[in-house]
Order: structure tokens, then sequence, then C-alpha cells
């Protein structure tokens, strides 16, 4: 019985060793070489933006909740007229109260008035700016600014002005002598043409005469290089009087009218003015001097 014992116990021992030899063989074989891991790839360090700081948002000007009733006012004053004068108009619509420190000009000639200075405008009401601009000596196109502060000069609001001065009588004649010298039948194109061509349409005799000769020769002040045809030398003809109409005359302001020469006057209305001229504008009658005979001094006694 021992031994059969013993003999189990040796078989189990050396079937276990067998078995742990065959293990570790097989382990052996199968083993395949480490392979390394590959490096890590580098890491960027994380970069952090600063977040945008929110640009600061404007205070609003008291004068932006006012309600203009324009911010540019144009003005064509007249011939003589000495100051233009305008009114701005603000409205306040809001609840609450702006306060107008006060209105300040571009130049002196130029004067801006507040009722007062400062001035509060109450919620729902309205004020009126009143403007005066001084004409002595402007000429042409120019334009003026008035500046509307508030809230102790902290904000501004522009009201322009625009003022068209008329061209002066006198210096528009003369320009338009120079250039009736240069070619007298300019005053028949362009914007001549408004005096010169169109008020006689369709008129003869006097009528005809008042509209395209008497507005320079019947001009107050008539310029001196015009003939005065109530006071000059001429033949008594009609003739003299035709050829002078249709033609003009050479070296002078004076046109000629007749369609052949680029005016606007037909054979029609040329004849009209012929017996008009004629019949009204006389040559003078010049008086020659006879001179008078002076009975010589009695001889003296010898």
């Amino acid at each position: 019985m021992r031994l059969h014992k013993q003999n189990n116990f040796c078989v189990s021992s050396i079937f276990s060793t067998i078995i742990g030899i065959c293990l570790v063989a097989a382990i052996h074989c199968g083993a395949q070489p480490a392979v390394p891991a590959p490096p890590a790839a580098p890491t960027t360090p994380a970069v952090t933006l600063p977040l945008p700081v929110p640009a600061a948002v404007p205070a609003t000007s008291p004068l932006a909740t006012l309600k203009w009733d324009s911010t540019l006012k144009e003005a064509s004053p007249k011939v003589g007229q000495a100051t233009a004068d305008f009114v701005f108009t603000a409205t306040n619509d809001t609840e609450e109260s702006v306060v107008i420190d006060h209105v300040q000009t571009s130049c002196g000639c130029t004067v801006a008035k507040l009722p007062s200075q400062p001035y509060v405008l109450m919620p729902h009401t309205n004020v009126d700016i009143n403007v005066t601009v001084n004409l002595a000596g402007k000429q042409g196109t120019f334009f003026k600014t008035i500046f509307v502060y508030s809230t102790n000069n902290a904000f501004r609001t522009d009201l322009n002005l625009k003022i068209a001065m008329p061209e002066d009588p006198g210096m528009m004649r003369g320009r338009n002598a120079q250039i009736a010298m240069a070619d007298h039948q300019a005053v028949f194109r362009g914007k001549c043409a408004d005096c010169h061509v169109t008020p006689t349409v369709g008129l003869v005799g006097e009528p005809l005469f008042h509209k395209a000769c008497g507005i320079c020769h019947e001009a107050l002040p008539r310029d001196s290089k015009v003939t005065d045809l109530h006071n000059f030398t001429h033949v008594d003809e009609a003739n003299y009087w035709k050829f002078m109409i249709m033609n003009g005359k050479p070296n002078s302001m004076m046109p000629g009218f007749s369609q052949a020469n680029g005016g606007p006057l037909s054979q029609e209305q040329i004849d009209s003015l012929t017996e008009y001229c004629l019949a009204n504008f006389k040559a003078p009658v010049i008086k020659i001097p006879v001179p008078s005979i002076i009975a010589p001094p009695p001889p003296k006694p010898l």
C-alpha cells in the first residue's frame, strides 16, 4: 500500500516536471522581441488669447434727442438787400429737459440768438434760434455755420447756411458788353437769348422795338458804347435803318437781327422796325452858323 502511494507520487512529480518544461519551452519559442514605442509627438503649448474688451459706448448727445426743422437752410437775396434772416426750430419730444448752453457762429457777420443763454428746453416744447447774416461786401455763393452747444460744452450740433448773392447789375452789364464787343451776335446765344430772343417772338412795330432794341438803346443807365437813338447823326432813309437792323454795325456791339445773320427776326419784323425807327428817330438838323459882316471902322482923319 505504501509502495503504491510512493509510485503514484513519483509519477505525478515526473508528469508535473514535464508539463513545466513544455510550458517554458513554449513561452521561450513564441516570445517576440519587444518593439520600442514611437516617440510621442511634441505638444504645442496652448495659447490663451485675451478676451476682446467691448468698445465703450459713447454717451448720447442731449442735442441728438432734439428734432430740428432743418440743419441746412438756403437763401437767394435780392439786389440791395442788407441782411439774410433765418429761423432754426428745435423740438424736444423726450421726457427729459435739454440744456442748450450757448450758440456760436463761424464769423462776426453772422449773429445767432436764443431767448436766453443757457436755455432749458422743457419736454415736448420747442425753441427758435434766430440768425441774421450781414450781406455787405458779399459776392457769389457762400456758407456760414452756427454751432449749438449743450451740457457744459460737451456736445455740439452744426446748423448750416447757404447764401447765393445776386450778380451786381453793373458788373453783369460790363461783362456782357465785353462779350458783345468781341462777338456782337453772341447776344442771341446761350443765356443771353432769354433777354434778346425769347421776348421778341411774334412782335412787330413799337412793342418789338422795346423788346429787341430798347433793352440796350433805352436802358437806364445806357452803356456809353450804345448809340443814343434820339441824338445821333444819320441818314433819314429807310434803307439806312433796314441795313443796320439786318446786318448790325461793324466794330460795335450792334448785332445783325436778320435770321440770315443768326438773329431772331423775320423780314416782316425787320420791315416793321424800319418803319418805326424812320418815324420816331429823325436826324438832328445841323445849323451852320452864318458869319456876321462887320463894317470896317471909319478911316482916321489925317
